[in-house]
């Protein structure tokens, strides 16, 4: 089973944001905390300590335990324990997935159609160029829609010296194949991904090895997460 959970920081509660933080600050590692501190920017560090705390609450809400992070030898984060998660940051937009058996990758994607904004016909090969009306009506919000289910399947396989056109994405029902490209350099994995209307004008990717169920995404809210239990337990991991 894969779970999914959302973290709207820009329409968060006073009380949420400040439950995502008290989480991060009872049990965030060595690795975060400087990873926060390295931010010029005060916003941006709050920002990075608030997915970090979702982070503890869906793998809680999930797992019913709070699984020790680190990481591994590419410097991505890891549950020691398990189970197997990936994360994604879009605007205020944090997005989670936590699965107990299969390796995940996943990616939300704003889709804001700006002519000011960087080109990413460069991502788009030869063959999926047919593939872009069925994406979305504005050619801009296709190609934001098809480079992140590449950016889930890489972030699936952990794939960083890797050409956009390397890759690409072709429909399989009502799901999508990521492998190597016709004009590809290499060897790529097949990639199951399927893909998820949400928030803000958004989409969200989520890719596996394997097939891809149809999946919630479940969007967190004040009742959901903070209560003096929650809290508590969190606090408790100091100890």
């Amino acid at each position: 089973m894969i779970s999914v959970f959302s973290f709207d920081r820009g329409h968060a509660s006073a009380r949420l944001e400040a439950a995502c933080l008290e989480a991060f600050d009872a049990s965030a590692q060595t690795w975060e905390r400087d990873a926060a501190a390295r931010f010029r920017r005060t916003e941006a560090g709050a920002a990075y300590r608030f997915g970090h705390g979702a982070l503890r609450l869906a793998l809680r809400e999930a797992t019913r335990t709070s699984p020790t992070l680190s990481l591994d030898s590419t410097g991505k984060p890891f549950c020691v324990d398990g189970p197997a998660f990936n994360m994604s940051h879009a605007g205020p937009l944090t997005v989670i997935a936590v699965s107990a058996r299969a390796h995940v990758g996943i990616d939300v994607a704003i889709l804001e159609s700006d002519d000011q904004a960087s080109p990413l016909s460069i991502a788009v090969t030869d063959e999926e160029m047919p593939l872009l009306p069925h994406l979305a009506h504005d050619p801009r919000e296709a190609e934001i829609v098809l480079w992140s289910l590449k950016e889930a399947a890489l972030k699936l396989t952990g794939e960083v010296m890797i050409s956009p056109q390397d890759i690409a994405v072709y429909r399989k029902g009502d799901v999508f194949a990521v492998r190597a490209s016709r004009s590809g350099r290499g060897p790529f994995p097949h990639v199951c991904v399927r893909l998820k209307p949400w928030l803000n004008h958004s989409v969200v990717a989520l890719a596996a090895y394997e097939a891809v169920p149809d999946f919630n995404v479940t969007e967190w809210q004040d009742q959901t997460f903070c209560n003096d239990e929650m809290l508590s337990a969190f606090a408790r991991t100091l100890d």
